[in-house]
């Protein structure tokens, strides 16, 4: 009865509260020589009437334990008993300096909700304000900078139906101009070493050693079928990113493959012509590479961190973290890590893990017994899957079902007996008819022999 009284409160407690997750961490540092953390927190609230979700990012000062909302959109629906309109902003890339400057893009929309009509702008900003905006459909995607300042900008311009056109600007974001002989693709990556690299839809892969230079298919092997990023939610699942070695040489890019649903850590050993994977795993993997010595690579897998000296060749166990990883962020010339959680903040090293910025919010929402330690799922947050482990330590019924956050069963994963030991089941984020659900926070119930042990959270995020 205590357990059942505990999931009663729980979910309602989830209906009228925000439920927040970190995710997108970056680190720069200021001209005072301060660690700069940029990271993400994804507001989802949602109640019986209405629906509401917005996203900040945030800037944390190591130095001085400082956290400030840097930028912010937002999404919501306001009923016509109110209001005739609704209105939608997104931020969609955020880069930064070494200076405490940054440079947003994103769109807005608003509508008649009577009538259904939409208008949408295509908007820059920058730490104080506007300063582009285009009144046309659209979206300005993969925002990355040419130098080390922020003058020289470069983007994907997204037009519908199914067009990407490579955008630069020289003036911090005022002016912008076309590559009109560019291929139709995303913009991936550029290094003033290693050129710039975009990838299409139909997993092609180019490559232009500058701007001035043509864009050539590049011979992308073993062929890999990337996945095509959603416009809208490119950000939490991006299936394919790019990052460069110091060398001059070595590249390294993460490959969401659609045929598998595995994620390759891809290299090449000489700037692009040749290409090979060297790790591939169930889940995301996030890496990050050292600015100021060549060939060392940390390696996120789930929630263990792992480092390599010598550009992949071998990885060797670094750290392990309470929860699945987000996104790491090395401080060049050391062993200190950055590392983000769906619910925490964290410094690492070798020796010690310690907590900067703890998610409070929903620190008492799960039911907690002694099988919740052997209980998790992974990724988290998912798309379009994700894998529930648990472990018992006797033969047992157990039964793992799916709730939304109003308390309403979604699906029943399995009602099934199981013997001792570990065992695994896959969420594919569809209900008992098989439909896919929506994008939001879900509760998965575990039951051993009909009493409950347990209610964890998982995002799915599209």
């Amino acid at each position: 009865m205590k357990h059942h009284l505990m999931i009663v409160l729980f979910i309602f407690q989830v209906i009228f509260l925000e439920a927040i997750f970190f995710t997108d961490l970056n680190l720069s540092q200021n001209q005072f020589g301060d660690i700069i953390l940029y990271y993400r927190k994804i507001n989802s609230y949602d109640a019986p009437d209405y629906g509401y979700r917005y996203t900040h990012y945030y800037q944390y000062n190591v130095t001085t334990g400082q956290d400030s909302l840097i930028l912010n959109s937002s999404y919501s629906y306001h009923f016509p008993t109110d209001f005739l309109w609704w209105s939608e902003s997104t931020i969609y890339d955020l880069i930064f300096d070494f200076n405490g400057n940054f440079v947003a893009c994103g769109r807005a929309a608003s509508g008649d909700s009577e009538n259904g009509t939409t208008s949408e702008s295509i908007f820059f900003k920058n730490n104080y304000g506007i300063i582009t905006q285009w009144d046309i459909p659209g979206r300005l995607l993969n925002l990355k900078k040419a130098s080390n300042d922020l003058h020289f900008l470069l983007a994907t311009y997204y037009e519908f139906p199914e067009t990407y056109k490579l955008i630069q600007s020289t003036d911090f974001g005022e002016n912008w101009s076309t590559f009109d002989e560019a291929p139709n693709y995303l913009l991936k990556g550029i290094s003033p070493e290693s050129g710039i690299y975009g990838a299409s839809s139909d997993g092609k892969l180019f490559k232009s050693e500058s701007l001035d230079d043509p864009f050539l298919e590049v011979d992308f092997t073993p062929q890999l079928n990337w996945e095509s990023s959603n416009v809208d939610h490119h950000l939490y699942s991006s299936s394919l990113t790019f990052l460069f070695d110091i060398d001059g040489e070595h590249i390294f890019a993460i490959v969401k493959d659609s045929s598998n649903g595995q994620f390759h850590l891809v290299r090449s050993n000489d700037n692009g012509l040749n290409w090979d994977i060297i790790s591939s795993e169930g889940v995301p993997i996030f890496i990050d590479l050292d600015n100021l010595n060549s060939g060392i690579i940390f390696k996120s897998v789930d929630s263990t961190i792992y480092k390599s000296n010598n550009y992949g060749d071998t990885f060797e166990f670094f750290q392990n973290l309470p929860n699945s990883i987000n996104g790491i962020a090395q401080v060049d010339d050391s062993d200190t890590l950055y590392v983000i959680t769906y619910n925490a903040l964290y410094n690492v090293t070798v020796n010690s893990i310690n907590i900067l910025i703890q998610n409070t919010s929903i620190e008492d929402e799960e039911v907690i017994t002694s099988y919740s330690n052997t209980l998790k799922n992974y990724p988290n947050p998912f798309n379009p899957e994700t894998t529930i482990l648990f472990s018992i330590p006797n033969d047992s019924k157990v039964d793992i079902s799916i709730y939304n956050v109003k308390g309403q069963k979604v699906k029943t994963l399995t009602n099934s007996n199981y013997n001792t030991g570990e065992h695994s089941i896959i969420w594919k984020g569809d209900d008992d008819s098989g439909n896919n659900v929506s994008s939001g926070l879900y509760l998965y119930k575990f039951m051993v022999n009909d009493k409950t042990e347990a209610v964890k959270k998982c995002l799915l995020l599209k």
